[in-house]
């Protein structure tokens, strides 16, 4: 009798979840019935978990042939597929990144909100003694389920002449106004008078019918600018701002089906700037992919005689799509050693004689090469030594990059932000600070992943990770909260600030910095409940103030079992749940940008430096030696914090 054949093994993630990239759910399922995660059966959607294949546990084989070498010694642009072609596959892991706050085990990543995997999430609930932690995380979770889920499709609405009726004229022109005053400056894609002069054409109803690639872009436009004059939400499907750019993305099918024009790459990197903001966030990567690939494929990046409204349009697609590739954790589909084309003017991205698109552009090209050399899956080829010094020649990059900025402008100096600039210049500098703060924290943890020793360059890492948080919730007092501005400015980057100065908390519940972490993670709660009040629902905007919440707890818990003797009465907690009052000298406190270390460069040397940290003087019985020593971040659940 033959032997029944084995049953396939499945893969964890079904394939909706797994397409959506969102972490699954599956529960045990009855005996005798198919698994079914929580998202599908909430959304009434059939579950399906394909066979699991293994595609990176093959053995390397032991010899290699004379043509190969040592995986430390590397051949100039040699990558993953070149070793798979001359050896087969090879013994390297390469984790599963479909989940956006799941962190993986195997590699650092380079998104700001993959930050806790799951055997550290099971530490820390263990180190807690709660769940409170998962919970929090689930939420987020949650939230992201319910946005991506969101109706993807782009139905086809016919244009007829009546579609000029959905905003009157004078509406039309307000918003037009208010979208190249407001907001053109941060993205100048477009050529003003040449849309104006079709806007306000008196032939604009035939046109809406002829040309369903302008009325693409010109209801997105609308769409924009009627965010400026509160008509927009942070939900989707809500607000009159939402149905113009219904309306906009409704030409989908005629912007794939036309031949490839640059109307068409300004339409898509209109919709990608738009769905840059909470309610879009799910639209975001796929515009910027399509306005990406038609870009390539009218050759805009090599046309050295290009037009300026090409070279506008191509470069501004440029930044947003590193950014969006740079997020998810994908390689840039812009192929950068193939640009030729150069750089024109963008007189509406100047103040005072600084260029702030230029200076995008620049950045945005260091993101490209942070990722390829140390995230992208043929950079986990290289030895830790060869990572390290690659970091090194970045850390370089960046800070020539920060230096060329004016001081109104440069990271790490907040105490020169313009405050008294018009909104437009606040928000370029708030964004200029955080896309810099971003790439610090990814190099930062990379650093963390190699050097597993407490050695200085691993405590130097710790501390500018440390002193980037507390700088990013300082600028937040410097966010508009409108539904117009990036996601990215608004929650992202604060989020992860919150990340890692909980995580400093938890892990160093004695250290002197841990009361200044607590009072900084007070004043990000205060911002997002000021952000959940604004946006209602639609932001999880609760989720700060919960992880402040266990951290302080976790704090005080840990002080009082160490040494109830030495405690001091515990500071006062203020009516709205605000915090702990932990600096009772004004020198001290949030607004100093020296206390916070915003005054630095946040680069390596500066670092070590004895700053304003070393003056703190808790009464908790610690070991002041080792002025900066934080317990490693990757130790064990069951490890204790001896260094105390």
């Amino acid at each position: 009798m033959a032997s029944p054949m084995p049953m396939a093994k499945l893969n964890k993630t079904c394939d909706q979840c797994r397409q959506r990239k969102i972490k699954c759910e599956v529960p045990q399922p009855q005996p005798g019935q198919q698994p079914t995660c929580v998202y599908c059966k909430r959304r009434g959607q059939s579950c399906s978990f394909s066979i699991f294949r293994n595609k990176a546990r093959v053995r390397v084989p032991r010899s290699f042939p004379a043509s190969s070498q040592p995986a430390d010694k590397l051949p100039l642009g040699e990558i993953y597929i070149d070793r798979i072609l001359q050896d087969g596959p090879q013994n390297m892991v390469i984790p599963d990144e479909s989940a956006v706050f799941t962190a993986s085990d195997e590699k650092a990543s380079s998104s700001s909100l993959a930050f806790f995997s799951e055997k550290r999430m099971t530490a820390m609930t263990q180190k807690l003694g709660h769940s409170r932690l998962q919970d929090v995380m689930k939420m987020l979770n949650d939230f992201i389920y319910d946005r991506v889920s969101a109706p993807e499709a782009f139905p086809r609405r016919p244009s007829t002449p009546q579609d000029a009726a959905l905003v009157s004229p004078h509406e039309a022109d307000l918003f037009i106004k208010a979208y190249f005053h407001h907001f053109h400056p941060l993205y100048p894609f477009l050529d003003r008078d040449e849309f104006e002069a079709q806007a306000s054409s008196p032939k604009l109803a035939d046109i809406l019918v002829d040309n369903p690639v302008f009325s693409s872009l010109y209801y997105c436009i609308l769409a924009t600018g009627s965010q400026l004059y509160q008509q927009g939400t942070y939900a989707p499907s809500k607000g009159k701002s939402w149905m113009l750019f219904e309306k906009a993305k409704s030409y989908m099918d005629d912007l794939v089906r036309h031949p490839e024009s640059i109307e068409q790459v300004q339409a898509l990197t209109a919709m990608c700037c738009y769905c840059l903001n909470t309610s879009g966030l799910q639209f975001d990567d796929y515009f910027a992919s399509h306005a990406a690939r038609t870009a390539i494929l009218l050759r805009c990046h090599r046309q050295i005689n290009a037009e300026p409204k090409d070279l506008r349009a191509f470069w501004v697609i440029y930044v947003l799509e590193k950014e969006v590739s740079f997020r998810n954790r994908t390689s840039s589909i812009i192929p950068d050693e193939d640009i030729g084309c150069v750089i024109p003017p963008f007189p509406e991205a100047e103040f005072e004689g600084f260029n702030w698109f230029v200076a995008f552009i620049r950045l945005a090209r260091i993101v490209s090469i942070v990722y390829t050399s140390l995230f992208s899956v043929s950079a986990s080829l290289r030895a830790p030594e060869h990572c390290q010094a690659t970091m090194d020649q970045v850390h370089d990059m960046l800070e020539k990059w920060r230096k060329s900025l004016p001081v109104a402008f440069r990271p790490g100096d907040a105490a020169d932000f313009p405050s008294s600039a018009s909104n437009v210049v606040r928000l370029v500098a708030v964004k200029m600070h955080f896309r810099y703060y971003q790439l610090i924290i990814a190099l930062d943890r990379l650093t963390l992943f190699l050097n597993r020793e407490n050695g200085p360059r691993q405590q130097a890492s710790k501390q500018r990770l440390m002193l980037t948080a507390r700088a990013i919730i300082e600028l937040t007092g410097h966010i508009q909260v409108q539904p117009h501005v990036p996601l990215f400015v608004l929650a992202v980057l604060p989020l992860s600030a919150v990340f890692i100065l909980f995580d400093f908390v938890i892990h160093n519940p004695s250290h002197r910095e841990s009361r200044m972490n607590l009072s900084v993670l007070d004043k990000a709660a205060g911002y997002f409940s000021l952000l959940s009040l604004a946006a209602g629902e639609s932001l999880p905007g609760e989720v700060p103030a919960e992880l402040t919440r266990i951290a302080r707890e976790y704090y005080w818990k840990v002080q009082n079992e160490a040494a109830p003797s030495f405690m001091e009465e515990k500071p006062a907690v203020s009516e709205q749940g605000g915090g702990v009052n932990a600096i009772a000298d004004p020198n001290l406190s949030l607004n100093n940008n020296e206390a916070l270390g915003l005054g630095l460069g946040l680069g390596l040397d500066a670092q070590m430096m004895p700053g304003p940290f070393d003056q703190l003087n808790y009464p908790t019985p610690m070991d002041f030696s080792n002025t900066w020593y934080f317990p490693d971040w990757y130790m064990d659940a069951d490890q204790q914090d001896s260094s105390f």
